[in-house]
């Protein structure tokens, strides 16, 4: 019974990594497509933990741009990162 759970997992790991790996490339080559899009977001599945972070606050930075400029008075903001909320 272990060896058939453990073959399961492997199958099932296996399985996940390929579906990642094809979703991967999709994303890449929809990013390759679009022109004015920011190419070094095909690398960052290769960057290091800081780049990771920057990334990552400078997305949020823009995202809060936009919604700065796009949301009404009294509007909802259901895209804030739940992070950044103030406690």
């Amino acid at each position: 019974m272990a060896a058939l759970t453990l073959t399961m997992v492997f199958v099932i790991q296996h399985t996940q990594a390929r579906h990642q790996r094809a979703t991967q490339r999709k994303l890449d080559e929809i990013l390759r497509a679009m022109p004015g899009t920011d190419n070094s977001l095909l690398t960052l599945e290769h960057a290091s933990d800081e780049e990771l972070r920057a990334a990552g606050h400078q997305h949020r930075e823009i995202r809060q741009a936009t919604l700065d400029d796009h949301s009404g008075p009294g509007a909802q903001r259901s895209e804030e990162d739940p992070a950044q909320r103030p406690p």
